[in-house]
């Protein structure tokens, strides 16, 4: 959320496939995904954000409003 705190119901995938999940209560997510992966994180009202892993197994992610939302 814009104050810092977990948002849930993050829409969370791994680019390219059908494999994801969303955040739960508290923010946070736990998904399989290969090394070399790209995240696609997108929630109604603020910008979807493609991330690549590149080796890490821990991503936090801070959405930004979408004003045309």
């Amino acid at each position: 959320a814009e104050d810092g705190a977990g948002l849930p119901g993050v829409c969370v995938v791994v680019k390219g496939t059908q494999a994801g999940t969303t955040t739960n209560a508290e923010g946070t997510y736990r998904l399989n995904a290969p090394a070399t992966a790209t995240l696609i994180f997108s929630y109604v009202g603020y910008k979807a954000q493609e991330i690549p892993l590149q080796g890490r197994s821990t991503l936090n992610v801070t959405l930004q409003p979408d004003a045309q939302s």
